[in-house]
């Protein structure tokens, strides 16, 4: 192909597959030409922090297929529709459409199946574009090779883990692959593929949905850099697309004169538990939680976990204070929360921290920020106007551990000013259990 050519480029978002130059340069035969191969590397155009998420779903059973549909059709049914299902095998992806597809329509979600409905692939896609309540379910030819941009594709949910499958072919590339890493390197290229199906222009958002608890860490790196992930029960991956894509319904229809009374942002503050003065730290930043500061943070995860709190956005300081409750809530809460560590949060002043808030991206609409006094509680008194039973709580004190949630009738972050917050809840450790008040150890 090359002996006729003045040059070639060869150019693909996982041309690496998740490796090195090195990697790329032998799966294309670059590394045979007399002269090397000049490379080139652009950054994305895409705010993958702000614009999407990853929930890996940790309590679907490998090879239990009524959880297995029950978790798709739930997951559509939460984005109301626009779904791409990616399945590893033909069979099963029959078996959950004849699960689910019934169900769907009765819902007014039609589902489209690659091997199930005689059209053509290019044709199931067209219609698939055409009609925002539709999914679509399928192989590879989908994973690798969709473009549908826009509010149509919201959300992307893959079976498990793609493993490449057992081959005397596979095997004896992944003998001259470098074994572990050759398989590695397969499915970090085809999780970035799949994952590149729900981004593809700069006003796009969503979720990717791994039903797979036995997803290894090392793996997560084909996700872009800062791309949140989160392990998460079905439960709360369901929470947090239902939040998800009715953000992304907010931001791409007109509102109508009803939905410009509702609120459209929500900021919950919370501080730091309780942490030992008695550890012999050289700094502040250092401090750690005491084991009442640790109960306390898993009781509030429990609370949040109960009324029902999904946040699209977590922003929190790095001190280990911080860190430490954060691991606390989440055991509470049943999941990892996936902070962003902002080191402008740490003692910040309420000036710093409302810098933070008008930073956030539009499309979070439920945000959670998690630092330190004085600077949270002169934030509330600063946003929220005065009266009111729960500001004056605040302005008594702002303890250890303690949630403070407001909401903001505003479209964009940048409009968060004083007096525009309504303070809708105010919770200490000691209103969910006495023994957690100040005057108890």
């Amino acid at each position: 192909m090359l002996e006729p050519a003045h040059g070639a480029v060869i150019t693909s978002a996982t041309l690496r597959a998740g490796g090195d130059w090195d990697v790329a340069e032998a799966r294309t035969g670059a590394s045979h030409l007399l002269r090397p191969a000049q490379r080139f590397e652009a950054a994305s155009p895409f705010d993958y922090p702000g614009q999407a998420e990853v929930l890996i779903v940790t309590d679907v059973k490998r090879g239990d297929l009524p959880a297995l549909a029950n978790a798709y059709a739930r997951l559509v049914v939460a984005a109301e529709g626009g779904t791409l299902g990616l399945f590893t095998a033909i069979r099963r992806l029959r078996a959950v459409h004849a699960r689910i597809a019934d169900r769907l329509a009765r819902e007014g979600l039609p589902l489209l199946a690659q091997h199930v409905d005689p059209i053509d692939t290019g044709t199931l896609v067209d219609i698939f574009r055409d009609d925002p309540r539709t999914s679509l379910i399928g192989t590879d030819a989908l994973r690798d090779g969709v473009d549908v941009p826009g509010h149509s594709l919201r959300l992307v949910v893959m079976e498990g883990v793609p493993w490449p499958k057992p081959s005397v072919l596979h095997a004896a590339r992944r003998l001259a692959g470098g074994g572990t890493a050759y398989d590695d390197r397969i499915v970090r290229a085809r999780l970035a593929q799949a994952f590149g199906r729900l981004i593809r222009r700069a006003d796009d958002r969503g979720s990717f949905v791994l039903l797979s608890a036995a997803s290894p860490s090392r793996l997560l790196d084909a996700f872009p850099p800062g791309t949140p992930v989160a392990r998460v029960t079905l439960d709360e991956a369901v929470a947090r697309v239902r939040l998800s894509s009715r953000a992304d319904c907010g931001m791409r229809r007109p509102r109508t004169p009803d939905e410009l009374g509702e609120v459209m942002k929500t900021l919950t503050l919370l501080r730091h538990a309780k942490s030992g003065w008695d550890d012999p730290v050289a700094r502040d930043f250092d401090r750690p939680l005491n084991p009442k500061g640790q109960r306390a943070a898993a009781m509030v995860g429990r609370h949040m976990k109960a009324l029902g709190l999904a946040f699209e956005r977590v922003v929190a300081s790095p001190a280990m204070r911080v860190v430490e409750t954060l691991d606390h809530v989440g055991q509470g809460y049943g999941s990892d929360l996936a902070p962003a560590w902002d080191q402008r949060i740490y003692l910040a002043s309420t000036a710093t921290l409302l810098d933070v808030v008008h930073g956030l991206p539009d499309g979070a609409d439920h945000v959670l920020l998690v630092g330190h006094n004085p600077g949270l509680e002169e934030l509330v008194l600063l946003l929220v106007p005065d009266g009111g039973a729960l500001r004056d709580e605040v302005e008594i004190k702002f303890p250890t551990a303690t949630l403070a949630e407001m909401t903001f009738d505003i479209a964009g972050w940048e409009e968060v000013k004083a007096g525009s917050a309504t303070l809708v809840r105010f919770v200490r450790p000691r209103d969910l259990d006495p023994s957690l008040g100040p005057d108890a150890r």
